[in-house]
């Protein structure tokens, strides 16, 4: 005979393996200013720069993770001062698709990335889909913009899309 208790408790587990999942925290990286104002929330994203010395384009790709700001990869065109000449942070030296340099696979995690933003440098943050953000059209030039992990609930971030 089949118990009549075995659909109830089916039904409890997905209710609370429901719940679990909208409650999870989630890190998310942040760009915020030195006031504490909250300008952008992203899964993932980009800094992009003009590098001072070697005046070409320079992309880091960063992601959240449990303790901080992960660095994942960085792109440039070049090798000079302030840019790697070997890999860093465990990674390995590769090249892009388009014969950029690259270093990937880098283990290093950062409390948070501070930037001091400047209107020579062009530098950005690229967010899902492409979406260029230019630093100075969020703080003026010479303030700081930080990259932070905020961590919520999943639930919240569905609601705030």
């Amino acid at each position: 005979m089949r118990d009549r208790r075995a659909p109830a408790i089916a039904g409890a587990l997905l209710l609370v393996a429901l719940l679990t999942a909208l409650v999870a925290p989630e890190p998310r990286l942040a760009l915020v200013d030195d006031r504490g104002d909250r300008h952008l929330t992203a899964e993932a994203l980009t800094l992009r720069y003009r590098h001072s010395v070697e005046r070409t384009i320079v992309e880091e790709d960063l992601a959240p993770d449990a303790v901080g700001v992960r660095v994942v990869e960085t792109r440039f065109s070049s090798f000079g001062a302030g840019l790697p000449s070997q890999p860093e942070w465990g990674g390995i030296f590769d090249a892009d698709a388009a014969g950029r340099l690259a270093v990937r696979g880098m283990t290093v995690v950062l409390p948070e990335v501070r930037v001091r933003v400047g209107h020579v440098s062009e530098q950005a943050a690229i967010v899902g889909g492409g979406v260029v953000v230019p630093l100075d059209s969020l703080v003026a030039p010479g303030q700081a913009i930080t990259v932070q992990v905020v961590t919520r609930p999943r639930a919240l971030w569905w609601l705030t899309r």
